[in-house]
């Protein structure tokens, strides 16, 4: 199992309530057994091709009852997918589990390391000559 290094976005889940958002989130990816992946990156067609999947078939599939709303719903995630391949980066690379777990640590550490601690008083560590 890989991540793909890419900006996914979960398409809004409605359409008509604003509340709704588009999430970022993490697209993760299997081989089969007998697929090998030669390198940590994957083939621009290949990512394509699992975007349109993706936005195109899983997400509008069953959306609503009402034809009008599966035609808008339809052109919306069409949309997002044209942006999301039109943002792909080159080369695209995959992440492996231990690839993901360094990333999130290096986040919380630049995390906790800018934050502002204003109560907290300079101390003077120098060493004093008596």
């Amino acid at each position: 199992m890989r991540a793909l290094d890419i900006a996914y976005k979960q398409p809004k889940l409605s359409l008509k309530d604003a509340s709704a958002v588009e999430r970022p989130l993490l697209l993760l990816f299997a081989l089969s057994r007998q697929q090998q992946l030669a390198t940590a990156h994957v083939a621009r067609q290949d990512v394509e091709n699992i975007l349109a999947f993706i936005y195109t078939d899983l997400y509008p599939e069953g959306y609503s009852a009402v034809a009008a709303e599966n035609d808008e719903y339809r052109a919306y995630c069409a949309s997002l997918c044209d942006k999301a391949i039109q943002a792909l980066p080159q080369p695209i690379s995959s992440l492996s589990y231990s690839d993901l777990l360094s990333q999130v640590r290096n986040k919380r550490v630049k995390k906790h390391a800018t934050r502002a601690t204003p109560h907290m008083p300079k101390v003077d560590v120098s060493p004093k000559m008596a």
